[in-house]
This record gives C-alpha cells, sequence and structure tokens, in this order.
C-alpha cells in the first residue's frame, strides 16, 4: 500500500484537494497513526489553496510543539 510507503519515509499527514477521499486508505491511515484531512476550498483559486494549507500546516505545526507526554494540547480553534 501507497500509506504504508509514505509512513515508512516519515510521512505522518496527507492533505487531498479531492471532492472526496474515497482514494485514501483511511482505516489504513488511522492504523498507522497518519491524520488525513481534505481541503473544502470552494472558490478552488490558488491563493485560497494555499491559505487553507497553510493553515492545516500551522495547526498541525502548533499542535504537535504542544503535546505533553500522551497528551495534547490544541492551543488554536481551527478545524482539523
Amino acid at each position: 500500500h501507497l500509506i504504508k510507503e509514505l509512513k515508512m519515509l516519515g510521512v505522518s499527514r496527507v492533505i487531498s484537494r479531492s471532492s472526496a477521499l474515497t482514494h485514501v486508505d483511511l482505516k489504513a491511515a488511522a492504523e498507522l497513526g497518519m491524520e488525513v484531512v481534505q481541503l473544502s476550498c470552494e472558490s478552488g483559486s490558488i491563493q485560497e489553496i494555499a491559505k487553507q494549507m497553510i493553515g492545516y500546516m500551522d495547526f498541525w505545526e502548533k499542535e504537535t510543539l504542544n503535546k505533553v507526554g500522551d497528551e495534547e494540547r490544541v492551543i488554536c480553534n481551527e478545524k482539523k
């Protein structure tokens, strides 16, 4: 599976711009501890897509930096 290969390469998060996530093995991703999100940008403009992707990456970075032991403290209210 591609998901397993991505995990072995160090990928832990996947962002998709597709209208559905049927092409992603969500069960395998969850079992491997990978996060998968779908961009919901309606306009499709490059600027809006970039803003949304940066938002996800920023959220994940903040989430990673704020882990305490096995618990995570989320410091922003943005959607995953």
